[in-house]
C-alpha cells in the first residue's frame, strides 16, 4: 500500500531502505509538498507496547491518521509551534489516541489532535499512538470530551458546552428514561476515570451544563472571555425570560467585566426596579422664618418628609 501523493523518483537513482529516508531531497519534497518518493517502501505501524485492555501503543506513520470531526477546531500556529518546540526538546510524552484500522487500513484519530499536528510540523514520520478498539460514536466523543475537560485553558462557557454535549449524547443513548442526576453523576465519574483526575463536583457541572441552555447569541459575546465565569453565567439564567436583557448583559460585560456580585446587582435591577421617586409638589403652605423674616414655600417630597423654598423677592 502505497501512502500519501507519489512524485517519480530522480532519474537513475539507485537508494534503497534507509539511504531513502535520508535523502535530502525525498525529505524536502515530503515536508514542503507532502509528497512520496515513488521508490520509498510502504510504512507500516511498530508495536511498542500492548496492555491487558487489548490497546496498542504504536509508533503510527502519520500518513495512515485521519480525522473525521476532532473536538479541537481552535488548533492555533502558535500552539502547535510550541508543542512541537516541546518535542525536539523532550519527546512525545502523551500518545495521541486512535481509533481501530479501516479497511483501507488507516486509522481515525480521537484524541491528541495537537500533537499530530506537532509531530507533521517536526517534519516527524511517526507519532506515537495508542490504538483502542472503540465501540461506538458515543464512546469515541465521550473520550474526546474528557480530554477536552482536561485542558486548563477553556473558558467557562467552552467548557459549559463541552459537558452540555456529552450530557445530550448520554442522554439520547438511553432515550431520555435516565434521571438528570444520575447522568450527571456518570459524566463525573466516566471524566474521573479517562483523565486519572477528580472531576468537579456533581452540583458544578450542573451549573455548567444549564448555563450552555444560554442563548446562542448571547453565548457567542463571552466563548472566549476568560473573565466569563459558570457564576457569571448563572446569573444571566435568572433572566432567561429576558433574552434581550441577557444579550445586553453580556454585551456590556464583553466589553467590561464584571464581578459575579456587580452582574448579580445589575440583575437584580433589572428584576426587581426601584420604585419611581415621587416627584415634589409645592404646597400652598408658606412658613415666615421668625429671625430673618424672609418667607418659604412648603415642599412635599414624600410621606412624612417636607423641604422648605425661599420665595425669591419677598421682602423681609
Amino acid at each position: 500500500m502505497i501512502l500519501g501523493k507519489i512524485v517519480p523518483a530522480c532519474a537513475d537513482c539507485e537508494k534503497k531502505g534507509r539511504e531513502i529516508t535520508d535523502c535530502t531531497i525525498r525529505t524536502y519534497q515530503y515536508a514542503v509538498f507532502g509528497l512520496r518518493c515513488l521508490i520509498e517502501e510502504p510504512e507500516h505501524p511498530r508495536i511498542i507496547n500492548e496492555v491487558a485492555t487489548g490497546d496498542k501503543y504504536v509508533e503510527l506513520p502519520v500518513d495512515l491518521i485521519f480525522w473525521r470531526d476532532p473536538i479541537r477546531k481552535d488548533i492555533k500556529t502558535g500552539d502547535v509551534n510550541n508543542m512541537a518546540t516541546s518535542f525536539m526538546m523532550h519527546g512525545q510524552i502523551e500518545p495521541i489516541v486512535v481509533d481501530g484500522p479501516n479497511e483501507e487500513g488507516r486509522c481515525e484519530g480521537v484524541c491528541g489532535r495537537l500533537r499530530y499536528e506537532a509531530t507533521k510540523r517536526f517534519q516527524g514520520r511517526r507519532v506515537l499512538a495508542r490504538v483502542h478498539k472503540f465501540k461506538s460514536a458515543l464512546e469515541k466523543r465521550e473520550w474526546q470530551l474528557a480530554e477536552n475537560l482536561h485542558r486548563k485553558d477553556l473558558t467557562a462557557m467552552q467548557r459549559a458546552e463541552a459537558y452540555k454535549e456529552l450530557y445530550d449524547s448520554m442522554r439520547a443513548e438511553h432515550g431520555g428514561e435516565v434521571k438528570d442526576k444520575n447522568i450527571v453523576f456518570t459524566i463525573a465519574q466516566r471524566q474521573e476515570k479517562l483523565t486519572g483526575e477528580k472531576a468537579s463536583a456533581e452540583k458544578t457541572i450542573y451549573k455548567y451544563i444549564e448555563v450552555a441552555k444560554l442563548p446562542e447569541e448571547v453565548k457567542a459575546e463571552i466563548l472566549v472571555d476568560e473573565n466569563f465565569g459558570v457564576e457569571h453565567g448563572v446569573q444571566l439564567l435568572r433572566l432567561k425570560h429576558m433574552p434581550g436583557k441577557q444579550l445586553q448583559l453580556a454585551e456590556q460585560f464583553a466589553q467590561e467585566p464584571m464581578t459575579v456580585q456587580q452582574l448579580k446587582k445589575e440583575v437584580d435591577e433589572i428584576l426587581n426596579p426601584p420604585e419611581p421617586k415621587p416627584t415634589p409638589v409645592t404646597t400652598d403652605a408658606v412658613f415666615k422664618c421668625p429671625i430673618c423674616g424672609e418667607s418659604y414655600h412648603t415642599i412635599h417630597v414624600e410621606e412624612g418628609k417636607h423641604k422648605l423654598e425661599r420665595i425669591i423677592g419677598e421682602n423681609p
